[in-house]
């Protein structure tokens, strides 16, 4: 048991704490394997499906995004993302991969991917490992709901959040160019992460903006191989402006802070003043998070250390972009149950910080778990069956029509209590080093 929680509790819990852990690990294993076993015996997709046709008109008539920008609302079932990950579909098309072969390596990409991004968390934090921690985290990650809600769909939030924290993982190393090589990939896949490139400017990080800039624009250099540059400069220039300025959407996948207040019966002004609020009080925490602690540190070592050369960086850079994924997934006017994935970043990140007596507290710990559980609740998977138990219960039978609403009012506040505790557990690193 940790140093931190042994004196809160019994010696004698060790007893049962790790074969009780123990039993959990081997449950949720057999949860994720099932799981994953319906999945791809089912071969259910229902976004890839969108990709696969996209791919095949474009084969067939050479255009890949449709003229129309009203087509381009929010949540809309169409092909609205960069040409970089369709260019790759339809490579493989064009030599003769078969749609379901492609599907099933997209779904077992999507798994080992998974798994290597919670891997690759960890291990940016390398030096606060314990035992407890690999039991914990295991578990995390083969119960976590959001990523079952992307499998089932193979979404690209896979791809976004593994190079994000791979991002991460070598800005830790000191590996400027690299780092950003990897955050301008993901911003070729989506555009949405050019928000955490905000970690690097407020770093005054010029090499990893570099590498960002040489990223997305080899996206762009490979997917021209494949897209002609007409369809480039209509998503560049006309679709791309008109996505960004979209309108807030009311439909239950959205679950920011936005729809959440709407349904509260609030104005639509007030959210999104609220929802901007958000994304710029992040920003916000990270920026002024970086300059308290040069200013500290450099009175107390009188102007000879940087902050890029600090040897404690490492729980700084990971901190901070936890604060900007989880505002992110927050404050966006349109966050999609799909971003949720991003949020295993922020989770194990606060699961090492918490492991460690320095900045060990029961509300974060309370605020982690409890996120984690209202994920789990809130899926379209597993609503139904709690709704129906709430039901049988309470003998009422009017639960069930507001079952989508409470998904999105479940999503949301988890969403909410990930962004806080990371938000607090970023302060507390602060001014733990500042010492």
């Amino acid at each position: 048991m940790p140093e931190i929680i042994r004196p809160l509790v019994s010696r004698k819990a060790d007893i049962l704490l790790y074969p009780g852990l123990s039993i959990l690990l081997l449950a949720c294993a057999y949860y994720f394997v099932m799981h994953a076993a319906y999945f791809l015996g089912h071969a259910i997709a229902f976004d890839w499906n969108i990709f696969v046709n996209s791919a095949k008109a474009y084969i067939s008539t050479g255009r890949l995004y449709e003229k129309g920008l009203w087509l381009y609302g929010p949540g809309a079932a169409i092909y609205k993302f960069p040409p970089f990950f369709l260019s790759i579909v339809i490579f493989f098309f064009q030599n003769g991969v078969s749609a379901e072969s492609l599907w099933f390596w997209n779904a077992m990409i999507h798994i080992a991917l998974y798994i290597c991004t919670g891997a690759i968390i960890l291990l940016s934090l390398k030096r606060h490992h314990t035992f407890l921690l690999y039991l914990l985290a295991a578990i995390f990650l083969l119960s976590f709901e959001a990523f079952f809600d992307n499998f089932l769909r193979l979404q690209l939030e896979i791809y976004v959040v593994f190079l994000v924290s791979l991002g991460i993982f070598f800005l830790n190393q000191r590996r400027y160019f690299a780092s950003g090589f990897c955050l301008g990939i993901s911003v070729g896949l989506k555009i949405y992460p050019a928000f955490f490139c905000i970690g690097l400017i407020t770093r005054r990080d010029y090499r990893s903006l570099v590498g960002l800039l040489a990223g997305f624009f080899s996206t762009a250099a490979i997917s021209l191989t494949t897209i002609n540059s007409s369809e480039h400069w209509h998503y560049f220039t006309q679709i791309m402006p008109h996505m960004l300025s979209e309108n807030m959407s009311l439909v239950p996948d959205n679950i920011s802070i936005t729809h959440l207040l709407m349904l509260l019966g609030c104005k639509e002004s007030i959210t999104r003043y609220i929802a901007t609020s958000c994304l710029i009080l992040a920003i916000v925490i990270v920026v002024s998070g970086v300059i308290f602690y040069e200013y500290t540190k450099n009175i107390s070592k009188n102007n000879t250390a940087a902050i890029n050369e600090d040897p404690a960086d490492a729980f700084r850079i990971a901190s901070g972009f936890s604060v900007l994924v989880a505002g992110f997934v927050v404050g966006a006017q349109n966050s999609w149950w799909n971003y949720q994935l991003l949020l295993m970043i922020p989770i194990i990140t606060s699961m090492v910080l918490l492991m460690d007596k320095r900045y060990f507290n029961w509300l974060g710990l309370f605020a982690i778990f409890l996120s984690a559980l209202l994920i789990y609740c809130g899926s379209n998977r597993n609503l139904p069956g709690l709704m129906t138990f709430i039901s049988s219960v309470t003998g009422n039978r009017n639960v069930m029509p507001s079952m989508l609403l409470t998904s999105v009012y479940l999503r949301t506040v988890a969403s909410m209590l990930v962004y806080i505790a990371s938000a607090g557990l970023y302060w507390r690193v602060l001014r733990e080093q500042a010492k």
